[in-house]
């Protein structure tokens, strides 16, 4: 009786653990594809870099909120190397308690309007506005290595010091090869 006994747990123990080697089956197949370039992918829609490169061109994006107690609102810089400005615009979400004359311009440094682009528009007190940067003259577009676009009073506008905008500037260049 002791034999059959044993006989009949081993073979419960050897059905039972084929059973498990069948539910936990450890043969998995990996297929590997390795060409030398590094993969990766984003969480979400949003991309954190100022730059995408496509097939080999460069576009880059700048945003900021603007600048307070200044005559200039708004300065984003260009790339690194020569690029041409595709896009550009400003959202005043409150302009300022005076009415206000504004320009988008080029400039070697951050606080300066030195080359207009397009012409002077004009805001009226704590209005709201969405003006782009006009296209023309089309040769204002292309832009120096680390040249600023700015955003800024014409003459004759509320001074320094008085402003208080609200809203936010954005622009869009591509880099020349």
């Amino acid at each position: 009786m002791n034999t059959l006994k044993i006989v009949i747990v081993s073979l419960v123990v050897i059905a039972f653990s084929v059973g498990l080697s069948m539910v936990f089956d450890k043969d998995v197949t990996v297929d590997k594809v390795d060409n030398g370039k590094p993969v990766g992918a984003l969480s979400g829609p949003d991309i954190p870099y100022q730059y995408i490169r496509v097939g080999g061109v460069y576009e880059w994006f700048q945003h900021q909120t603007l600048a307070t107690k200044t005559d200039i609102a708004c300065t984003l810089k260009s790339p690194v190397a020569t690029s041409t400005l595709v896009f550009a615009s400003v959202q005043f979400d409150t302009s300022s308690s005076s009415a206000t004359s504004w320009i988008w311009s080029s400039a070697t440094t951050a606080t300066a309007t030195t080359t207009s682009i397009g012409t002077a528009f004009a805001i009226g007190a704590n209005a709201q506005a969405y003006i782009t940067a006009s296209t023309t003259p089309a040769a204002n577009m292309q832009f120096a290595p680390s040249t600023y676009l700015n955003l800024g009073l014409t003459t004759g506008s509320v001074g320094y010091g008085k402003l208080v905008p609200t809203g936010a500037c954005s622009a869009k260049w591509i880099q020349a090869q």
